[in-house]
């Protein structure tokens, strides 16, 4: 394929062979072929550049959304003679496309190169191709080729590593204990300056008496040893663009939730609503994150129709994290005591109505409500 400059080379030693006929000059005739050479050694290096070149990939076989992957590359030419400037566009689905340049390669040896590039989107991403392109001696022909390169990678979604989670102490299997458990089902640790999101009932009224600042009660949180995480994967509930939305940040919190039950021993149930059916996943760390790296929004049933039809223990913490206010308000109408992580929809759609926090809180309800733009990890440690 032609360049700019190549139509303006061509245009330009048409130009000098119309001279040239008039004058009959030599010299004029010898600098016009030197402009024909250049074309002709342009489109042959740029076609010789990437005729039979095959290209490996060396992929990781997982990654985190948000995490920095670098990406091996190794090119081999057949046939005869070195392929001089071969640039590699890598295009795999789930993270920023990559391109990389390589100077030479040798028949027999062979190239190597690598390039940076980001997990973008979680999920698991196959690619079955790369674009080889060359421009080639002279960057006045362009040419391309695809070229198998088959590779996969489970991107898993982005997760914080919290030290605390209050809200688990806000569910049956810790309210079954007594009456002190049911007051906050935590035991106090210490005091420190209130924080941004705390909630008011944690205030130590004396002591910020005494102190002239806001002073909140931290505590030492009983878990119980399985957490049950129900997601809201119906589509029509959700809102937000392509990468920020409610679905995500629901996903990024139970990933959380996840590592913060498993990294203490706990076990996590995933339930959920698929095209394919119901997801009832009970597991360890990497189970339950790969279950997540896959779960996309799509299902049919609202929690409190997925958690009527899965058995419950008595034991289990349950969490329903949805962005519908209304859903919540009907798993706790069904008699089960559940805590939520909700997100609220109206600020992913850049638009505030209110009185969203309050409208859960009065129903009996203990939640997280999650923001567009919040910092998970923070919120979820705050609780409420």
């Amino acid at each position: 394929m032609p360049t700019r400059d190549a139509y303006a080379v061509a245009f330009l030693a048409l130009l000098i062979f119309f001279v040239a006929f008039n004058l009959q000059s030599g010299w004029v005739y010898a600098v016009d072929a030197l402009l024909v050479g250049l074309l002709l050694a342009g489109f042959l290096s740029a076609q010789h550049a990437v005729w039979r070149v095959s290209v490996s990939r060396s992929l990781p076989a997982e990654a985190v959304a948000g995490a920095p992957l670098r990406v091996g590359l190794r090119l081999r030419a057949g046939g005869l003679g070195r392929r001089f400037l071969v640039e590699v566009l890598d295009s795999i689905p789930g993270l920023q496309p990559g391109t990389a340049v390589v100077a030479a390669v040798h028949p027999r040896e062979g190239a190597g190169t690598s390039y940076l590039t980001t997990a973008v989107r979680r999920g698991i991403h196959r690619v079955t191709a790369v674009t080889v392109r060359s421009r080639g001696l002279s960057g006045l022909f362009e040419a391309r080729r695809e070229v198998p390169a088959a590779g996969e990678i489970t991107v898993y979604p982005r997760y914080w590593k919290i030290a605390r989670f209050s809200l688990a102490a806000w569910t049956p299997a810790l309210h079954s204990a007594g009456s002190t458990r049911r007051r906050g089902g935590l035991e106090f640790h210490s005091l420190r300056d209130y924080r941004s999101g705390d909630s008011v009932r944690h205030v130590h009224w004396r002591s910020s008496a005494r102190r002239g600042a806001l002073m909140v009660r931290e505590f030492e949180e009983e878990l119980p040893g399985s957490v049950m995480l129900v997601i809201d994967t119906r589509p029509g509930v959700q809102a937000g663009g392509e990468v920020e939305n409610t679905f995500e940040d629901l996903i990024r919190a139970a990933a959380s939730i996840t590592w913060y039950v498993t990294s203490r021993g706990g076990t996590v149930r995933l339930l959920a609503s698929t095209p394919s059916g119901p997801l009832d996943l009970t597991g360890a760390w990497k189970p339950a994150l790969r279950a997540l790296a896959e779960l996309q929004p799509g299902g049919l049933a609202a929690p409190e129709a997925v958690l009527s039809a899965a058995a419950l223990g008595r034991d289990t913490a349950i969490i329903v994290l949805s962005p519908d206010a209304g859903s919540l308000r009907a798993v706790a109408a069904s008699g089960l005591c559940v805590a939520g992580i909700v997100t609220d929809p109206d600020s992913y759609a850049e638009k505030t109505t209110g009185g969203f926090a309050g409208q859960i809180e009065t129903h009996g309800l203990a939640a997280c409500i999650l923001r567009r733009g919040d910092d998970i990890g923070a919120r979820l440690e705050q609780g409420g």
